[in-house]
């Protein structure tokens, strides 16, 4: 094959050799599939953390049965009939139950 130009024929075949590809004229690197993967990673991150938040969203708007802010036995003491001086004496007592646990003390 002839060429005017001598310096084209090595550029074709430079071309041919580099991996260039013809019907996109540009080669896949190790930067561009780093990249793509970057991109899916950061996908999946936003997703999840969105779910994350619904969730917890969820969660502090569901009724679970008791009032977290309400100290333990401060209010269902009245509804088992202690009242005034009764309750400080029944409060030490549950503390004190609660402390006999194997695996309460293990927490701390």
């Amino acid at each position: 094959m002839r060429f005017r130009n001598p310096g084209a024929a090595h550029q074709s075949v430079r071309g041919r050799e580099s991996g260039i590809n013809s019907k996109t004229g540009r080669r896949v690197t190790a930067r561009d599939v780093l990249l793509a993967v970057q991109i899916a990673l950061c996908a999946v991150l936003v997703t999840s953390s969105m779910v994350a938040v619904r969730g917890l969203s969820r969660s502090l708007h569901t009724h679970f049965g008791f009032e977290p802010r309400t100290p333990v036995g401060e209010r269902r003491l009245a509804h088992g009939g202690y009242t005034g001086d009764q309750v400080p004496p029944m409060q030490k007592r549950m503390l004190d139950a609660v402390a006999g646990i194997p695996e309460w003390n293990q927490l701390d």
